[in-house]
């Protein structure tokens, strides 16, 4: 909220709201200020996560999805974005597309650790 209160369009900032709203189970304030940080920052991984999560909580699967999608897209090297649309795709019932994403989560998360090397890459 302080980040905010400095820089009223910092869209990661806003993306955070929404995930302490989805901790506490605030399904609908976790929607708008997911949307919002979208709005505030189209360009950021977070911003569309953020937004995947908060439909999926509203039962969104379809928008979900498309947000994880988007959201691996902008950074297709960061582990989260993969298990994020891991989970959406599960929710939807999309066992074969879960499974692919798990897959490139586990792989990229293997390689970010220390010493870990990604099995695709040898």
């Amino acid at each position: 909220q302080r980040v905010l209160q400095l820089e009223p369009t910092h869209g990661d900032a806003q993306s955070q709201l929404a995930f302490v709203d989805l901790k506490q189970g605030s399904r609908e304030p976790a929607l708008r200020e997911a949307e919002a940080a979208v709005r505030m920052a189209p360009d950021s991984f977070l911003s569309h996560n953020a937004l995947g999560w908060a439909l999926l909580a509203n039962g969104q699967l379809d928008r979900a999805i498309e947000e994880m999608r988007i959201s691996a897209r902008l950074a297709p090297e960061t582990p989260v974005t993969h298990f994020s649309l891991a989970q959406a795709y599960k929710a939807a019932g999309k066992s074969a597309d879960a499974q692919k994403e798990m897959t490139r989560f586990e792989t990229l998360n293997t390689a970010s650790k220390p010493g870990g090397k990604a099995t695709d890459k040898n």
